[in-house]
């Protein structure tokens, strides 16, 4: 489970709540993302009136089933460091993560007289969900879940509509995944072929087949792509009978 804690400019914490749709601006959608496994993706524009916060920053934190309670980090794709986006142009290894964050700021960009000149808003947020890879123990479990923050800027007098994209993703490394996959088809392929040779020995027998010529080609061909399109609907069928076993 995932809780969404508020904050005031002094850090005092305001309110400690499930999340739902404190994310989600464009409206009530959290019944259909909520549910682990199911990806999101949706964009709207939204007045400045309509956005209303308990808080100035925020924080998540995801709960284990045994209790334990861990901050979710926050990617500012945004961030600045001079010249340079180290979220943005550098590798994930450079990447610099914070803790907290806003989703509208109309406090800083007040200027001496107290009035608002710039907004700054969350223009797009997305949680994403890390999954380990395939081949380790518990294939899909939960590796890292991060929220990664676009925000913009407007002049408060041209502030008219906000555009806001909002997307739970979810992404499972598939590199090991597709190596297994590799290594099936060489295997499935030497098998069928394997089994065509021996076909299509005894066919030539039976046919007085002394020479290699066009035909014997032709029967051997036939022969693997029999097999192998044998043993894929076995290995298809196995696999779908595996899935329906384990994750159901």
């Amino acid at each position: 489970e995932i809780y969404y804690a508020s904050y005031d400019l002094q850090g005092e914490l305001l309110q400690m709540v499930p999340l739902s749709n404190q994310l989600q601006l464009c409206g009530e959608d959290y019944g259909i993302w909520s549910y682990y496994g199911t990806p999101y993706k949706r964009r709207c524009h939204i007045s400045p009136l309509q956005i209303s916060e308990v808080g100035i920053v925020h924080e998540l934190f995801a709960v284990t089933n045994t209790g334990d309670w861990y901050p979710i980090p926050v990617l500012y794709k945004d961030l600045e460091q001079g010249n340079r986006l180290p979220n943005r142009q550098g590798s994930s290894k450079e990447y610099q993560y914070a803790r907290r964050f806003n989703l509208f700021d109309n406090h800083t960009g007040v200027n001496l007289n107290d009035e608002l000149e710039v907004i700054r808003w969350a223009s797009a947020a997305t949680l994403h969900f890390d999954l380990s890879e395939p081949s380790q123990a518990r294939e899909g479990q939960l590796k890292q879940l991060t929220l990664v923050l676009e925000h913009s800027d407007v002049r408060a007098e041209d502030a008219t509509t906000l555009q806001i994209d909002f997307e739970v993703k979810y992404t499972m490394p598939m590199r090991k995944k597709w190596e297994g996959l590799q290594w099936t088809a060489v295997a499935l392929v030497l098998i069928a072929t394997g089994a065509g040779l021996l076909a299509t020995s005894r066919w030539r027998e039976r046919n007085a087949k002394i020479f290699i010529d066009g035909d014997t080609l032709i029967t051997l061909l036939g022969f693997s792509l029999h097999y192998f399109s044998n043993l894929l609907g076995l290995m298809v069928l196995g696999y779908g009978v595996y899935w329906v076993l384990v994750y159901t």
